[in-house]
């Protein structure tokens, strides 16, 4: 969007802000400066008729001139809080936005309110108006021609067509892949393509992606006064490249022409997984306590005859995939500047006839209770609404937040979520 600072506006200072005046950055398409902060339902038409229109920059604390260019900085002394407070209430939907505050010698500072153009138009203002931006004007106007009001919701259904799109794992799998398990997990940012990384497929920066995924971690969470260690690996070797993406792969001992995991980066941030799900038959599980015995005699009351058949998936190595994984990507958008929220959603494929596993008293006892969950759906897509995960929450509560994020999948295998992720973290405690 437009930008006449040539840097990020999180890192403007005082004398970044005469360039207003040197360029003669006039009011407009793009820029609005008000010299003291306006009521509410005046702020709320500026911020909507930007988002409705191509976007913009909204100034508080800048004094114009005749001929609507920067004359004078002043500042105010409102907080950026304000903003959101004054928008709250006047405009539905909500538009995204973001809020700076530049301080200034004075101890007063200007405002900076940065609004994208939106995905989601049209934004309606309380009065029931919908307000656009005009090329020469100081201030929005309502929009009342049709034709333009079909298109704000037609680049609605435009956006919502794109992301779907983006949900969707183009990868094509081979008939020997055809029963193996996937998890595939899109997060993207929020909005959707808002965030830019243009020098994602520069030598360096691809070296840098490849060292921050292949290699291992190790966190920790304080959960009911004990500390909760958590240790594991993330394998990716390999490097392909796609017209806006970079994708990482495993591929070391495997038929290159197979989909192993795979970490998928576009320039905006958004993320594709592919998630092989590690499965072994009921020969191979670990036989060696109590807990077992007792699931034994439930799996064999269940009159499973075709036992061998089924995939028994580790509940601790697939929550430990996923934490892995979700603290990799936050923490490589972090490094790139973005720090805000991922929405998230999921798809299993070829996920029937698997089942959860896990030795810890919860899940025993939840088998002896109702028996053993079989997954006996092919393909699920799911949750039905977004999940919302808050970058800065992920990185202070790694352990629980990915519980959040591990319940969805658990139930869709057949298991609640909610004795899934205790049954996890019972296991992770006993260390």
């Amino acid at each position: 969007m437009f930008n006449p600072f040539g840097k990020y506006f999180r890192d403007l200072k005082a004398k970044d802000l005469e360039i207003l005046k040197d360029k003669q950055v006039a009011e407009g398409w793009h820029v609005e400066y008000k010299e003291s902060r306006q009521k509410a339902e005046k702020v709320a038409k500026s911020v909507s008729s930007f988002a409705n229109s191509r976007g913009g920059i909204y100034f508080v604390g800048i004094q114009a001139d005749d001929d609507n260019r920067c004359k004078k900085v002043v500042g105010v002394e409102d907080s950026p809080d304000v903003i959101r407070d004054c928008v709250k209430g006047h405009i539905q939907p909500f538009p995204y936005f973001e809020t700076f505050a530049v301080k200034l010698v004075n101890n007063m500072k200007v405002l900076i309110v940065v609004v994208p153009e939106s995905k989601t138009p049209p934004h309606i203002h309380s009065d029931g108006r919908i307000y656009v931006r005009q090329e020469a004007a100081s201030d929005p106007v309502f929009q009342s021609d049709r034709h333009v009001i079909d298109g704000l919701y037609s680049r609605a259904e435009s956006w919502r067509k794109d992301l779907q799109d983006f949900r969707t794992m183009d990868y094509e799998l081979c008939q020997g892949e055809s029963n193996q398990p996937y998890l595939q997990i899109f997060m993207n940012t929020v909005p959707y393509k808002h965030f830019m990384m243009s020098d994602l497929f520069k030598g360096e920066e691809i070296t840098k992606m490849l060292a921050h995924f292949h290699k291992g971690y190790e966190i920790s969470e304080t959960i009911d006064g004990k500390n909760v260690p958590f240790r594991g690996n993330i394998t990716l070797d390999t490097v392909n490249t796609y017209h806006n993406s970079v994708a990482l792969r495993y591929l070391n001992g495997s038929d290159i022409s197979r989909n192993g995991l795979t970490v998928e980066v576009d320039i905006h941030g958004n993320t594709k997984v592919l998630l092989p799900l590690e499965y072994t038959t009921y020969d191979n599980l670990e036989k060696e306590d109590e807990l077992f015995q007792r699931y034994h005699i439930k799996l064999s009351k269940s009159n499973l005859v075709a036992v061998d058949t089924i995939k028994f998936i580790n509940v601790k190595t697939l929550y430990g995939a996923i934490l892995g994984l979700f603290v990799k990507v936050s923490k490589y958008l972090k490094d790139r500047g973005y720090e805000d929220t991922l929405e998230v959603k999921m798809r299993l494929s070829d996920s029937w006839r698997t089942t959860l596993y896990c030795a810890s008293e919860t899940f025993v006892f939840y088998i002896e209770e109702w028996g053993v969950p079989i997954c006996m759906k092919n393909d699920q897509y799911f949750p039905e609404y977004d999940l919302i995960v808050k970058l800065s929450e992920l990185k202070a509560k790694p352990i629980t937040q990915t519980a959040l994020l591990f319940a969805p999948v658990a139930s869709a295998l057949g298991m609640t979520g909610s004795i899934a992720t205790q049954a996890v973290i019972q296991t992770l405690a006993k260390k």
